[in-house]
């Protein structure tokens, strides 16, 4: 089987602002978040990972200032590997779409359907994306409904709540019993979550993650 290298990230959420903040601190704290984009590819080298995946939530929202988000958008340009980034519920792929604006930019693809897209010779990405804030179903195993055992690497990236870490409608929680079943048959290999903001590990396979923010948004955070 193929092996691969990659980084998982999720909820950078660029552009988040905090009202108790002062415009000084604020400004601290939105260079944070840009840099943690940085952070992701130095990490990528010093690693010798072949690409990087978002798993949602990688902009706090579909409306930034064009000053923050022209300057994550140079961030992610200057990344030394493919990133491949997922709509989550902050950033939806709705009609006005912040990720349109990343169309020029050569090493991003945006998981825009569960069409399986290849990362690496013999690696493929499956995405779960959010076309809408608030989903009505679980869009994880929507995306592996379709697919077929494989020889190979399939990496599902998905986000969203789990039994136990959100209170989304029941029907929109991702089942992860099914998802490790998927892995059992040999139907994906690792599934790259995004959603809460805390790294965890939701199976005994250590096959599926919740990657946790790469910076931290309130006490609660880990």
């Amino acid at each position: 089987m193929t092996h691969t290298t990659f980084i998982h990230s999720s909820d950078l959420q660029i552009g988040m602002t905090r009202k108790f903040l002062s415009p000084e601190a604020q400004a601290r704290f939105d260079e944070s978040r840009e840099r943690s984009i940085d952070a992701l590819g130095n990490l990528a080298r010093d690693r010798g990972a072949e690409f990087i995946v978002i798993a949602g939530d990688v902009f706090e929202h579909n409306s930034l200032e064009e000053r923050t988000l022209g300057r994550a958008l140079e961030a992610l340009r200057r990344l030394p590997v493919p990133v491949f980034l997922l709509p989550g519920n902050h950033d939806p792929l709705v009609a006005d779409s912040i990720f349109s604006r990343t169309e020029d930019i050569e090493n991003v693809t945006v998981l825009s359907s569960s069409e399986p897209v290849e990362a690496v010779d013999g690696v493929d990405i499956v995405g779960a994306p959010l076309l809408t804030k608030y989903p009505s179903d679980d869009l994880c195993a929507q995306a592996v409904r379709a697919l077929e055992p494989s020889d190979r690497v399939r990496i599902l990236v998905g986000h969203g709540a789990v039994e136990g870490f959100g209170e989304e409608n029941a029907h929109s929680l991702i089942d992860v019993a099914s998802l490790d079943n998927a892995i059992d048959q040999g139907t994906i290999d690792y599934v790259a979550l995004g959603d809460t903001h805390s790294t965890a590990a939701l199976s005994a396979s250590e096959r599926i993650w919740y990657s946790g923010a790469p910076e931290t948004t309130d006490y609660f955070d880990r």
